[in-house]
Parts: structure tokens; C-alpha cells; sequence
């Protein structure tokens, strides 16, 4: 890793350092592990955001008075939200990182470790592990060996390479694998079963979202488990702490499941959105947040889910959407008492699909000062511009795309049907005269009706199916700082 330089990775390991400052050890995406000490990494929400176990981010190093590369900013690309509040998925997550850790090495590129290891905590957050943990884990490890390159025998005789007969066989860690009756003796060698072999072999041929269609015969799970620890400790490592945990978490869950016959995981009915309200789309650490606003979660259609409150009384302007459905995308409204300070503000988004909440990290309320200052920007353009709480005007759509399809024609399809062509701006806020998006990305609709609208593309003059789902409130913005259009 050298200065100045980007680098993508999986966080697996993060230490309290003093007050403010933090340890982490990451997997690079190169397959190489990195120690940092992340000064200021708990005191600075804009520059270290998101910056939790298990996340996938992009990292942006600068030099230090030595020249060393120093980690200056992350940027989450992932969160992988579902691994947190369900016991059995930390618990495997936990295992997961811990093999990894010992079988990453510093400055020892190996992209395909790399490459499972998020595949696996992908796996872990989108809940394929739930219905079979202990299976999931046998493959997960099945599969590290096989990327290490030391894949243990399970088809054929681990000396000599001969077909394995149906009976007799023994686990060598040693030899490498399954050893047929008769070959080279180890005092160390365990009993095996072929049914235990299968599906051994099977786990490792299996993606790891499909863990769960593997068939393991009844004692097949703790001889797979006996076998493939030792094996691990030989030629992985011999930390097992999480490993440990994870037996003491699914010994009494295997209990359970056999007097009950219930499944380990339900995937709730509800879930919750939470985050921080700014006043400004780019907020730093020192913008201040907003307290007392009305917050309100409406459905693609406009319709009230649920209110948002302020649940902590040590954190106002920390605000949560509870009770919202899962895989749904919401409007978020934030409504201040008076048009002097802040105009009422749609933030959109979408709820996971299984996990207790989404931790957005932060919403925003626009300024008045800021929207009064673009509006003297546009006085020129012929626009129907909006006079905030005096009359009816309407509601103002304003977004960024942060990599612009250059051409792009956009539309909002407004809530009487009619379709309305945005104004595209320069990086000053001043419209361009373009008819199409710029390189700048930016774009306003003005003097929209109340209610829900929707954002699309016109192409060979037709409107492509689909679309982002908007929703308008009078004298408002809604807000699309981060706006993402396919090519």
C-alpha cells in the first residue's frame, strides 16, 4: 500500500486504542492483511462513518511525517447490516474472521482469500446460514483449505490415491485426508464414515448461499467438526476462541431444534430506519444536527407508515422509523415548525430485507439560506419559482449525480401524470441551456404537484419502464444528493 493510493477491504478486527483512536486489521482486497492504528477514528463521523466490524470500505491513505502510509478517510461500501442483532450469524461471523486473520499474512497478496471472504460474509448477512449454521461453517472451512491450497482427500486415499472402500476409513491430518484400512499408520488418526466423506465433499462443491441443500447424515456433522479442527490447527492456526463460542452457541440451538422441531431463524415482519438529521447534504463535524422536527415514513404511494421519534433523550436530532416493512422503499419527511431556518425535506431510501434496522448514519434538512441562494441563481431561467409559504407552488425536486451519464434525458412523470423537464445546472448552481444532463450532474424540477412523482429516462423518445419513486410536498425539496443512473 503506498500514498495517496485507494484500496478496497473487509474489516475483521477492531481494538479501543486510548480514547479516540482505534486498531483494526483488514483484509485487503489483494488477499493481504494490514494492522492499523486509525487515529481519531471513534471522534470523527466524516471521515471514519460506518467504519465497523465486518464492513466492506474503500480506504483512502495519505503519508505520515515518515512517508508511511497513513489511513485518512474510508468510505463504506458495504455494511453488511444483517450479521448484527442475531446471535448464530455474529457468532459465525466471528469464526469467519478469526480463520482469516490467521490465514491472511501482511504484504502477502492472495486475491482469492480475498474473494471467499466476502462471499462468505455476504452469505452470513443475506441469512443462508440460518437454516444450518454448523453446515455453513464445515464449508466455509472446506473451502479455505481449498484456497490455501491444502484441501484435504475426501474422494480418494489421502497416501496412496487409490478409491476409497465403503468401510474401515480414518481421518489423517498428517497423510491429508481419508485414509483407506491398511495404509500408513497414525496414532492420531480418527474414525470416518463415507456418508461423512460425502458430505463433506459436497459442502465443498456447494456455493456457500446453497449450504443449506447439502444432506449431512446424523453423525456426519460432529465427525466433520472433530476432523476439520484439527486439520485447521495444523495448517490455518490454532486460535479458536470464536470457534469455541460458536460450539457453545450451537450445541444447546441443536437441542432446541431437535425437541421443538422449529427453525433457527424467522425473518421479522418489521424492521426500523435511524439516523442523525443535518442541516446540509454534506455534512462535516461541525454541522450541527436538528432537533424537534415532525418525521414522517410514507410508502411508495404517499401513504403514512409510520412516524418518526427522537428515542434517546441524550441524543436529539437522532431519529427512528420504527415498525416499516422489510425490502419496501420509503419517503422520509422531515418537517420543521417554521420556513425561516429549514424547508420541509424528502429523503428516500429502501429497508433491508431481514435484518432489526438500518442504520442509515444520517438524513438531511435543507437550509432556507442555501435554497434562496440557488433560487437567485435561477431568476433568469423563465422557471416557475417557488415562494416558500405563500401561496401554492408546489414542491422542488434537486439532485446530483456524482458520475453523470453524459446525454442522459431525464423526465419526472409528476402526480397528475404530466411529464416535466428538468433544468441542468453547472457546478455554480446557473443553468447550463443543455437539454440533457451535464458533466456536472445536476438538475432541479420546480412548481411539481403534491404527491407521489416519479423519476425516469426517455429514450429513442420513449419512457423506460420503471423508475425511482418520488414523493412531493408543497413549499419542500425532495432531496437526491447521491443519485445513481445506470448506463
Amino acid at each position: 500500500m503506498t500514498p495517496g493510493e485507494d484500496a478496497e477491504g473487509l474489516v475483521l478486527r477492531l481494538a479501543q486504542f486510548g480514547e479516540s483512536d482505534r486498531m483494526a486489521s483488514l483484509l485487503m482486497a489483494d488477499g493481504a492483511r494490514r494492522e492499523l492504528r486509525v487515529p481519531q477514528a471513534r471522534a470523527s463521523r466524516k471521515r471514519f462513518g460506518g467504519f465497523d466490524l465486518y464492513v466492506r470500505l474503500v480506504c483512502s491513505f495519505t503519508p505520515d511525517r515518515k512517508g508511511r502510509p497513513r489511513l485518512q478517510s474510508v468510505d463504506v461500501q458495504e455494511s453488511h447490516e444483517g450479521l448484527r442483532g442475531e446471535l448464530v450469524r455474529a457468532a459465525l461471523a466471528a469464526h469467519v474472521a478469526e480463520l482469516l486473520l490467521q490465514a491472511s499474512q501482511e504484504d502477502h497478496p492472495a486475491p482469492d482469500l480475498y474473494r471467499l471472504a466476502l462471499a462468505a460474509l455476504q452469505s452470513l448477512a443475506r441469512g443462508d446460514a440460518d437454516a444450518a449454521p454448523a453446515a455453513w461453517a464445515r464449508g466455509f472451512e472446506l473451502k479455505l483449505l481449498h484456497v490455501l491450497g491444502v484441501r484435504p482427500s475426501l474422494r480418494r486415499d489421502a497416501s496412496s490415491g487409490a478409491p476409497l472402500p465403503d468401510a474401515g476409513l480414518r481421518w489423517s491430518t498428517t497423510h491429508g485426508g481419508a485414509l483407506a484400512p491398511g495404509g500408513p499408520t497414525d496414532a492420531r488418526a480418527l474414525p470416518i464414515s463415507p456418508g461423512t466423506l460425502r458430505a463433506m465433499d459436497a459442502a465443498l462443491r456447494t456455493p456457500l448461499s446453497d449450504q443449506s441443500s447439502v444432506e449431512w447424515p446424523s453423525a456426519a456433522g460432529p465427525e466433520a467438526e472433530r476432523a476439520l479442527r484439527d486439520f485447521l490447527a495444523v495448517h490455518v492456526g490454532r486460535r479458536e476462541k470464536a470457534r469455541r463460542f460458536l460450539a457453545e452457541i450451537l450445541g444447546p440451538l441443536a437441542l432446541l431444534l431437535a425437541l421443538t422441531g422449529c427453525t433457527p431463524y424467522e425473518a421479522p415482519s418489521a424492521v426500523r430506519v435511524q439516523g442523525w438529521l443535518y442541516a446540509s447534504t454534506t455534512p462535516d463535524e461541525q454541522t450541527p444536527v436538528v432537533p424537534g422536527v415532525v418525521a414522517e415514513a410514507l410508502d411508495a404511494d404517499g401513504a403514512l407508515v409510520a412516524e418518526g421519534t427522537e428515542p434517546f433523550s441524550d441524543a436529539p436530532g437522532y431519529y427512528r422509523f420504527s415498525g416499516l416493512p422489510p425490502e419496501a422503499h420509503h419517503h422520509y419527511v422531515f418537517t420543521p415548525d417554521a420556513l425561516d431556518e429549514h424547508v420541509p425535506t424528502v429523503v428516500s431510501g429502501a429497508t433491508a430485507p431481514d435484518d432489526l434496522y438500518v442504520d442509515a448514519g444520517a438524513f438531511h434538512l435543507w437550509p432556507r439560506a442555501e435554497l434562496d441562494a440557488e433560487l437567485a441563481l435561477l431568476a433568469d431561467s423563465g422557471a416557475p419559482l417557488p415562494t416558500f409559504g405563500d401561496g401554492v407552488d408546489g414542491g422542488w425536486v434537486r439532485g446530483v449525480v456524482p458520475e453523470p451519464v453524459a446525454g442522459a434525458d431525464l423526465v419526472v412523470v409528476d402526480a397528475d401524470g404530466q411529464e416535466v423537464e428538468p433544468l441542468y445546472l453547472d457546478d455554480a448552481g446557473e443553468p447550463t441551456g443543455s437539454t440533457t444532463l451535464t458533466a456536472s450532474g445536476r438538475f432541479v424540477v420546480l412548481g411539481l404537484p403534491v404527491g407521489p412523482a416519479t423519476l425516469t429516462v426517455r429514450e429513442d423518445g420513449a419512457l423506460v419502464d420503471g423508475g425511482l419513486a418520488l414523493h412531493v410536498v408543497e413549499d419542500g425539496v425532495t432531496s437526491l444528493p447521491f443519485l445513481t443512473l445506470a448506463p
